[in-house]
């Protein structure tokens, strides 16, 4: 393969396409919104100390699970708000990917899948009963 494609190539690629994905997932999982306010959330998201520090190290898995993390954010917020089996199959696979790409944002999501559920059932004003029927 390497006679095809040069290594470097292939790397460079990954990056861009792990960077992408990043600005991708970022500027999606922002609510609502113009262009704009997406815009500079995606690229606050994609360029900062911790994305340059893991770039320079070379921790692409790290990043690839930083660049699934907000698919998981917005997936988690969509079946909070129309709970279906549609959507919970989606956010289990944005879990499961990041527990692939690394085990380490994993925690990180299931801390913030705590944190949004807690959010969610404080805005609803549910009552424990409700919420175990």
């Amino acid at each position: 393969m390497a006679i095809a494609v040069p290594a470097d190539i292939v790397g460079k690629l990954l990056i861009v396409l792990i960077l992408g994905g990043a600005g991708f997932t970022s500027y999606r999982a922002v609510p609502s919104g113009d262009f704009l306010p997406r815009a500079v959330a995606s690229v606050v998201y994609m360029f900062n100390p911790f994305v340059y520090d893991r770039l320079a190290y070379g921790q692409l898995t790290v990043l690839a699970g930083y660049a699934v993390l907000p698919w998981v954010a917005s997936s988690l917020r969509r079946q909070l708000l129309e709970p279906s089996l549609k959507s919970a199959l989606v956010t289990a696979v944005a879990f499961a990917l990041v527990g692939i790409l690394d085990i380490h944002l994993a925690l990180i999501a299931a801390v913030l899948a705590g944190i949004l559920t807690l959010a969610h059932v404080a805005l609803e004003r549910k009552t424990w009963p409700t919420l175990l029927e």
